[in-house]
């Protein structure tokens, strides 16, 4: 791999307590994972959770302008790969299976009284990872996982996002 394709860490936040534990939430916030990608090494005790999600100016990567019409403004968004690492954790838990199918992670948050931190999916589904402390990590990398398109409309107050054609 040549040096501009290596992908860089453009944001790593840590998280060792409630506030800096929404800092983190608010980047899974709308993030795209496969609840079957998540894995637990039973050694380290940590959890690693891939997921995409839009830059927000990370590294000064911003959604390119594609056209303009009357009813709305159309971009191309990348979005990029990332990793949620939870540091102590047990066996994780989920109300359905761990099977590949895609979700929007809606946050994260600490419930002190069952030791546990909880990720919420887009599909009423949840994560449930126990942990004695809060000790999270997220990694924000160059690398593009996926390209979407987003309209904005112009009059109309509303936003849609959907995947990019491949053919362009």
């Amino acid at each position: 791999m040549s040096a501009e394709t290596t992908p860089r860490l453009l944001e790593h936040l840590l998280a060792t307590d409630g506030e800096a534990l929404g800092d983190v939430s608010t980047w899974l916030h709308d993030a795209v994972a496969d609840v079957g990608e998540l894995r637990w090494d039973q050694v380290t005790r940590a959890v690693i959770l891939p997921f995409s999600q839009e830059p927000f100016g990370a590294g000064g990567i911003e959604p390119r302008h594609l056209r303009r019409t009357w009813l709305y403004d159309e971009y191309e968004l990348p979005l990029l790969a990332c990793r949620l690492i939870v540091h102590g954790a047990g066996r994780p838990r989920s109300r359905d299976p761990f099977e590949n199918r895609a979700v929007d992670l809606l946050g994260i948050i600490h419930y002190p009284a069952i030791d546990a931190l909880r990720i919420d999916l887009s599909d009423g589904g949840w994560l449930e990872l126990p942990v004695s402390s809060v000790f999270v990590e997220l990694e924000v990398t160059s690398r593009i996982a996926a390209t979407v398109r987003r309209r904005i409309g112009r009059w109309i107050p509303y936003s849609s996002t959907f995947a990019a054609r491949e053919d362009r």
